[in-house]
């Protein structure tokens, strides 16, 4: 998401004006009033407002002034005084540990907060003052939505991308990876012979953390967060409506929020729910389609009419490998607060994710990967997990067999099933070897730990163990 962040007090030198101005009909409340003037240019209007909240003594001030210091025009010694004073906490500048602290006290802020926070923003941007209208229905706690340093579609989506033939993609090594994507179009079932398979390279998707394509048919969006490591594949139709998503620019969680050109709501890149805006507690949700992360080289091998992206985007991006996020992704640090953590694994480890229903399983990637085949449970849903090459890791329906692999835990092409029968995996589902069988494939995605449990804290995880 912060792909080359916009310096804050660059940004933020539009705060020229008083920042009461957004107020509307609130001018009147003194404590209203000291509220927007925290994010007044003038030191001297600033100051007294830090002042006259902390001797207030009210807490609900404290996630105003959290958001405040994130940006450089508006910190000053008075403000982190009263703070500090408010709170009986010292982290001096440090915006992350502010912001994840306040998030777990649970602290109720003063009712304008989402106001504030919607004109706050929309001094960066006019449309995340649309976005975060408080008027709009909500699901989500505007503490924790974040600035991710662009504009709405400053990070571009790629929208019916270009792409060439395998044979003509001579820019990919055989070892790195890419997202890929086999589909068979509606109602072809479990037929391997209809399915149309697309590549879509990392070191691509890693500026443009979005598409919208069609592939076999059927229109999809695979949105890419990033920060989280999750890449996700959703069907984007809904009803009679085909939507097509974009980068807000805001985060939930460091975890990207997409929105739909359509209404402009906010949806969770993790659950494909709507969380701000018009659509809202309509009971949508997008559904979820499978896709894997494997080297090249194994994809065309599987694939040989595979399509793939061209490097001609319409955009003029340095798309070397690492080129976007090569830092963020060697570093085991995160780039955003996310309050909501556990120590069971590593924040950054990779965990293979799976939801059936209300139910939610992590599984340890690295000891998935020595496992090779894994027969599981998810709720009340029978699975089987396979890895492959690079990142890859499929999930299949089981219906109560035991799988074990056939030519080699961690590359198998033929699982052997308890009852003596063999099948073969394809990216749409195991196809009993003699016909008479079809198990579809349930659509799981790899994630760093921090970005799952943020969402999902009631996870459970297997590690092997």
């Amino acid at each position: 998401m912060a792909l080359r962040l916009l310096a804050p007090a660059l940004v933020l030198s539009l705060f020229t004006t008083a920042a009461a101005a957004g107020q509307g009909g609130l001018q009147g409340d003194e404590v209203v009033q000291a509220l927007y003037d925290l994010v007044h240019r003038d030191p001297f209007v600033q100051r007294p407002a830090a002042r006259f909240l902390g001797d207030r003594g009210d807490p609900d001030a404290v996630p105003f002034m959290v958001a405040t210091i994130r940006y450089d025009p508006f910190r000053n010694e008075t403000l982190i005084e009263v703070l500090e004073k408010l709170t009986g906490q010292d982290f001096g500048w440090r915006y992350e540990p502010w912001a994840e602290w306040t998030v777990r006290q649970g602290i109720e802020p003063h009712p304008v907060f989402r106001q504030w926070k919607a004109d706050f923003l929309a001094r960066l941007n006019p449309r995340f003052g649309v976005f975060l209208d408080p008027e709009r229905p909500s699901t989500i706690d505007y503490a924790e939505i974040q600035w991710g340093g662009v504009a709405p579609e400053g990070i571009p989506s790629l929208d019916d991308p270009a792409v060439i033939a395998s044979t003509e993609a001579t820019y990919l090594t055989g070892d790195e990876l890419v997202f890929g994507v086999a589909l068979a179009p509606d109602g072809a079932g479990g037929s391997v012979d209809r399915v149309v398979a697309r590549a879509y390279p990392l070191r691509i998707l890693d500026w443009h953390e979005m598409t919208n394509d069609t592939v076999a048919g059927i229109p999809v969006a695979l949105s890419y967060c990033t920060l989280c490591g999750s890449a996700i594949l959703f069907d984007r139709r809904l009803g009679d409506r085909t939507f097509t998503f974009a980068t807000s620019g805001l985060l939930y969680r460091s975890n990207k929020l997409m929105f739909d050109r359509q209404t402009e709501t906010l949806w969770s890149n993790l659950t494909g729910k709507p969380v701000l805006g018009s659509l809202v507690d309509q009971g949508l949700e997008l559904t979820l389609l499978p896709v894997i992360v494997t080297t090249w080289a194994d994809w065309k091998r599987q694939y040989p009419e595979t399509s793939v992206l061209s490097l001609e985007t319409g955009h003029q991006r340095d798309y070397s490998i690492g080129a976007a996020y090569g830092e963020y992704f060697a570093s085991p640090d995160l780039m955003f607060p996310v309050a909501r953590r556990d120590d069971r694994l590593p924040d950054k480890a990779w965990v293979f994710g799976l939801r059936v229903e209300d139910a939610a399983v992590a599984f340890d990637l690295a000891a998935l990967q020595r496992a090779g085949v894994l027969n599981t449970e998810v709720g009340d849903q029978p699975a089987v997990l396979v890895v492959g090459a690079g990142r890859a890791v499929r999930a299949y329906d089981r219906r109560g067999l035991e799988f074990e692999g056939k030519l080699g835990a961690v590359r198998a092409t033929i699982l052997a099933a308890s009852d003596g029968s063999e099948w073969r995996l394809s990216d749409v589902g195991l196809h009993r070897v003699g016909g008479g069988g079809f198990l579809k494939r349930l659509p799981g995605h790899l994630a760093y730990w921090f970005g799952w449990c943020a969402f999902f804290p009631d996870t459970e995880l297997w590690t092997g163990h």
